[in-house]
């Protein structure tokens, strides 16, 4: 019953193809009308031009037949193009549905699944699903008008044919739903194993760089093959029980059709029925049995198609995260702050990451330090709302009137980021900076935030320049190119918040320094956050915000914090030379 109604609930995506669903299924009544006409058709030549010798007859009733043969396959041609044509529109708009909602889905979901995972959900299952709610409604009304007018007809022709068919073709169904039932499972474990597949190939194209860097080529190669041997296996157990399944329908089938074809050379020879009646008879049986060979096939098709649709539904229905805060206004930011109050945050049921702390980030340059694993980033997150807390609250605001709450499209159109892994594209660098803004922006403005991230006079040195494409996440450029590209694009939002979360980590202090000194110098950039370990980048910023504990942080200029907190000057020991702390 809950499959039927997951069936039901994946037909509203063909309600807007209506007219093409109606159109499908008036074709395919059609179709087999015109089929179910051609053994009477049979009979009457057989009867009346071949038993009477008469060739007029004869060559009319094979025009009509011809006719029919060429109307049928029209008819089947049209209907199978609009049955594609729907095919494909659904698949898009599922597609479509599918997509938006994995981007509306909180990042901890991402987190605990692998992308293979829903790239084998977007290609296979989607389609599986397509087929189960556009191709098998049509061809389950076929198969039942099909049964029923064949079963009208043969009781029309001759009724003890009839009873002996339909009593003795009940035994054609005993091994079909034996058979169903027996591969179902077996379907399910060779859809997950091809998703685990799909899945570690994924991860390992994605990190070839570590494979090739610890020499893992080998041991790749065989957990690859382990894995295909293991699909195999199953693959196989399948195919034995499809080969088996076939071996024995087709012997039912044979059992059957001989059974009726004795019975029905007894009518003839005791004069009960006509030759041309059997031979009517014969070719809808033919029907018959080979409506009963696909229904197989069949099941097995809405077997496949009914796993892939709870696997999508178990994806729709995941809630996205509800992100915005009540009583938000869009407002444009002129002095942006960025407020924790009473916020606490942990993951899932550890220990508190943070604990009832309430500070706020203001103009100019803050940054953000503490020991590492303490929750700088996981402060970064929050801000950017990849997370929520889990008491508290984290919002943006105007300094000027603290009431007035910014909601999260306003937000985020406000805030540029650049992070320790810069995530880059398969593209030129000009549109990986351009991927930072969703305004038409020319190329001198692109030009002008390569300067303030320092990254113009690599770029020009490229063999194409801007029109460089830089390889799969920028593998064709340093780590701290890579740096440069993204903070470029996050200055091209024009943002009122700067989010830089350890995103120089891999520069030299000199590039750093540069950096720093040029963001001072942009107009219209009123906050910036930085997380960092270096201290001259600390002590080249208006204010320290060190997160000593949990619920612990201190706010402060970063010469009084480095002359009076122990813990503070410890953090950076290693990085202060005597000499330059006495000056």
């Amino acid at each position: 019953m809950l499959e039927y109604k997951l069936f039901f609930r994946f037909t509203k995506y063909i309600l807007p193809y209506r007219p093409k669903q109606i159109a499908i299924l008036a074709l395919s009544c059609l179709s087999i009308l015109l089929e179910l006409i051609n053994p009477y058709l049979g009979k009457l030549i057989v009867d009346k031009a071949i038993v009477n010798k008469n060739f007029e007859i004869f060559i009319v009733y094979g025009l009509i037949g011809a006719a029919l043969f060429i109307s049928n396959g029209i008819i089947k041609a049209i209907a199978a193009l609009l049955e594609k044509g729907m095919q494909l529109k659904v698949r898009f708009d599922l597609n479509k549905k599918l997509f938006s909602h994995l981007q509306a889905l909180p990042l901890g979901f991402f987190k605990g699944s692998a992308s293979g995972e829903h790239m084998y959900t977007l290609s296979y299952d989607i389609e599986r699903s397509v087929d189960l709610i556009i191709s098998v409604p049509k061809e389950t009304v076929a198969i039942l008008m099909k049964l029923v007018f064949i079963l009208l007809i043969i009781f029309y022709l001759d009724w003890r044919m009839a009873v002996f068919s339909l009593v003795l073709a009940q035994v054609l169904y005993l091994p079909v739903g034996y058979f169903s039932r027996k591969m179902r499972s077996t379907w399910e474990d060779l859809i997950a194993s091809s998703q685990n597949i799909f899945k570690r190939m994924e991860e390992i194209f994605s990190h070839m760089y570590l494979v090739k860097a610890m020499g893992r080529e080998r041991h790749e190669v065989r957990a690859y093959l382990r894995a295909l041997i293991g699909n195999l296996k199953i693959g196989l157990k399948n195919l034995r029980l499809e080969v088996l399944s076939n071996l024995t329908i087709g012997g039912f089938e044979r059992v059957v059709i001989g059974g009726i074809s004795l019975f029905g050379g007894l009518q003839v020879i005791r004069g009960n029925l006509s030759l041309g009646t059997l031979t009517a008879v014969m070719l809808y049986l033919s029907q018959l049995v080979s409506l009963q060979s696909g229904i197989g096939l069949f099941f097995q098709r809405i077997s496949l198609g009914l796993i892939s649709c709870r696997r999508l539904d178990e994806l729709l229905r995941l809630a996205p995260e509800a992100t915005e805060l009540r009583g938000t206004e869009k407002i444009a930011l002129r002095s942006p702050v960025i407020r924790f109050e009473k916020v606490s945050f942990k993951y899932n049921s550890q220990e508190h990451i943070l604990k009832n702390l309430d500070f706020c980030f203001s103009g100019g340059l803050n940054v953000l330090v503490g020991p590492s694993g303490c929750g700088k980033t996981t402060i970064v997150n929050l801000i950017l709302r990849l997370y929520r807390p889990g008491e508290g609250l984290v919002y943006g605001a105007e300094e000027e009137d603290e009431a007035r709450q910014v909601d999260l499209s306003c937000l985020k159109r406000h805030i540029g980021a650049a992070l320790q892994d810069p995530l880059l594209w398969n593209d030129t660098v000009e549109n990986n900076i351009r991927y930072g803004s969703e305004q038409k922006v020319g190329f001198e403005e692109i030009k002008s935030v390569s300067k303030v991230s320092c990254a113009d006079d690599f770029i020009e040195n490229l063999p194409h320049g801007y029109q460089t494409i830089i390889g799969e996440k920028g593998c064709k450029i340093s780590e701290g190119q890579k740096q440069r590209v993204a903070i470029a694009r996050a200055l091209l939002k024009r943002p009122a918040i700067l989010l830089l979360d350890e995103a120089m980590s891999s520069m030299d202090t000199l590039s750093e320094e540069k950096i720093i000194a040029n963001l001072r110098k942009i107009s219209g950039l009123y906050t910036v956050i930085i997380v960092t370990h270096r201290l001259s980048t600390v002590m080249a910023c208006d204010r320290v915000y060190f997160l000593k504990k949990p619920d612990t942080m201190v706010a402060e200029k970063p010469g009084t914090l480095i002359h009076n907190d122990k813990e503070f000057y410890d953090l950076f020991s290693a990085q202060i030379s005597k000499s330059a702390f006495i000056s």
